[in-house]
């Protein structure tokens, strides 16, 4: 802590706690002894020499965080006193993480994160998060080409897909992804994730005469 120069008082003069500081940290209190086990009681009567030793607490500064829909395990403070932090990157189902802004940070989000050994001060992060981009193919099985999304993401709008049509048959569902058999009709719901593939299925038109 701030020096404080040694002090002569009257014998059985009454001291009050020595104002000092130390950046970072916060006065606990003040000791008879260097091992910081017998506390001084202020005011205190003086009938000796003495030597009093400041205890010193770090001071705990917050880390807050905004995810915005990601999960990640981090600590929420540290102090001086702590090692480097190596923030955790967050996950969000859809999402790929793009990086952190924040405390220290450029303003372009940066991928990883570190407090270093001795810093100081209240810090925020925020994530930012780029939707992953899934893809659909599609087998016609000798249908004509249809118009149908060849990619989605967790934020397209739900849609369902147009149905090929083939000379001399008659269409008679798709299979593939999530599919349990053939069917007539398949939607891919808003919110949906993961590549996916479709299979047309025909059945021939029986001609009588």
């Amino acid at each position: 802590g701030s020096g404080i120069a040694s002090q002569s008082v009257q014998h059985a003069d009454s001291i009050t706690s020595p104002a000092t500081s130390k950046p970072h940290y916060t006065l606990e209190g003040w000791y008879f002894d260097a091992g910081l086990t017998s506390k001084v009681t202020f005011p205190y009567i003086v009938t000796r020499n003495m030597t009093l030793y400041a205890k010193w607490t770090p001071i705990v500064y917050s880390i807050g965080y905004d995810l915005r829909g990601g999960e990640a395990a981090n600590p929420a403070s540290y102090t001086v006193e702590s090692g480097a932090v190596t923030l955790n990157n967050p996950s969000r189902h859809g999402y790929a993480f793009a990086g952190w802004t924040g405390t220290g940070l450029p303003a372009t989000p940066v991928m990883n994160v570190t407090i270093p050994a001795g810093s100081s001060g209240n810090r925020a992060y925020y994530a930012h998060w780029t939707s992953v981009t899934y893809y659909i193919s599609y087998n016609l099985n000798g249908g004509s080409p249809v118009s149908n999304p060849g990619s989605f993401t967790i934020e397209s709008p739900g849609f369902t897909l147009n149905n090929p049509t083939r000379t001399g048959y008659a269409f008679a569902g798709w299979t593939g992804t999530g599919l349990s058999g053939n069917t007539a009709s398949v939607t891919i719901p808003a919110g949906s994730t993961g590549n996916r593939e479709y299979t047309a299925n025909w059945a021939p038109y029986v001609c009588t005469v």
